[in-house]
């Protein structure tokens, strides 16, 4: 009697393990289903993009074929291709009779043509998730840990040559702290991830209100002077790497690589965020016609910059959540950074003026350049009313009338809340 209750049990085990299996197996299967790969506007399958439970125009979930290497998921079949790059779209490349021309011995690099193409992915010289360098360091310090960084803040691989060059371009507002702290995580990185990169520091003078779009702008097209880079990223001064496997490089589509910030508990904020750190080819960012230049204050360029992505039907390449993590070194809110209460009327009009203001609309004034152990220094002035003529003439109609109605009254947002959800 007691051998044949505990026969019993002993089936019931079985069956309840045999379930179990079974449920783990149906799960497995349904995963593999939903993460098939999809493309923008046609059947064929396309290397980048994934789908998840709907519209991957709604979903806008793209990730980056070089991390789907790390995973197994996709062979490898970029070796030795670089990204295509055109340049039809936006002949109005800079001011130059504000161009100040350096010296040419200090940008005269030794020609790496002789060298073999760097790998894509060179996973020996990654270590993956990063502490995060937050202790202060003084300029002398890194000159002092890192000097085969050359002249202007260009990092690049000595033994091989990298696929692309890359712009990283900072803007910049007495946050001297926290750009010396960046730097100190981002060049081992770089030298890690076999990047070819320049750091351009652009800062804007006062008193004229922060506009962080525009200095990215700027960013571009000064950039462009000293060499015709494939790759620009668009880098906040206050946010750290904390996975050397987010590679810095272009994609197919615009790069959100802070995809995962400290922040926000290392999730997205909202599903169309991009901001903190991202990253465009030339013929991308021309595309798009760049920031928007009229958003002067805090808040409200990330979403516009989003709008002028999905308007132009590019999708939004973004790591894994694990892999685009981002740590800020935390700081009270700056000077000459008020809220931006136009933000969200703006916002509305984002799609409808792209192509009319923006990198073709930008003014500025450079007040002077400075090449330095690790970095290019570039200073500029902005002029607010200069700029806000560049828009068109309904939203600088209603700009007037949000100005007059809004004086001595604080903005109906907070800091944290983003435009949409």
């Amino acid at each position: 009697m007691m051998f044949t209750r505990l026969l019993r049990k002993k089936r019931v085990g079985q069956a309840l393990t045999l379930l179990g299996l079974t449920t783990i197996i149906l799960c497995l299967w349904t995963a593999q289903q939903e993460w098939e790969y999809h493309s923008s506007d046609t059947n064929e399958a396309h290397p980048l993009r994934r789908h998840l439970n709907g519209d991957h125009r709604q979903e806008y979930v793209v990730v980056n074929s070089l991390l789907d290497e790390i995973r197994g998921d996709v062979e490898d079949e970029h070796e030795n291709k670089s990204h295509q790059v055109h340049d039809d779209v936006l002949d109005n490349e800079v001011d130059k009779e504000n161009f100040v021309v350096e010296p040419e011995e200090i940008f005269k690099l030794p020609n790496s043509s002789s060298l073999e193409t760097c790998p894509l992915y060179p996973n020996e010289n990654l270590v993956g998730r990063l502490a995060g360098l937050k202790n202060d360091i003084t300029p002398e310090e890194l000159a002092e840990h890192y000097p085969e960084v050359e002249m202007g803040g260009r990092v690049r691989p000595k033994h091989c040559r990298a696929t692309e060059k890359v712009a990283i371009i900072i803007p910049f507002r007495n946050r001297f702290k926290h750009l010396y702290i960046l730097l100190n995580n981002l060049i081992p990185m770089l030298q890690r991830q076999l990047i070819d990169a320049r750091f351009f520091v652009i800062e804007q003078a006062m008193p004229t209100v922060f506009n962080r779009a525009t200095l990215f702008n700027i960013g571009f097209l000064e950039a462009l002077k000293y060499e015709n880079y494939d790759c620009f990223i668009f880098h906040d001064v206050d946010l750290i790497p904390v996975n050397d496997r987010n590679l810095y490089r272009c994609d197919e589509h615009p790069m959100h690589f802070a995809a995962a910030m400290d922040k926000y508990n290392y999730e997205l904020p909202y599903k169309k965020y991009f901001g903190g750190v991202v990253g465009f080819t030339r013929y991308q960012y021309r595309k798009i016609n760049g920031n928007s230049n009229l958003y002067f204050g805090w808040g409200g360029e990330d979403d516009d910059l989003f709008e002028r992505i999905d308007n132009k039907k590019y999708e939004i390449a973004r790591p894994y959540l694990d892999v685009g993590r981002y740590d800020m070194v935390h700081h009270k809110q700056d000077a000459g950074n008020a809220d931006n209460c136009d933000r969200k009327y703006l916002l509305k009009s984002a799609r409808q003026r792209q192509d009319k203001e923006g990198l073709n609309s930008v003014k500025y004034k450079r007040k002077y350049i400075k090449v330095q152990s690790h970095m290019t220094w570039i200073n500029i002035y902005i002029d607010k009313k200069e700029t806000l003529a560049t828009a068109p003439d309904y939203v600088r109609k209603e700009l007037k009338m949000i100005e007059q109605n809004a004086k001595n009254k604080a903005c109906n947002f907070t800091r944290d809340s983003p435009i949409r959800e």
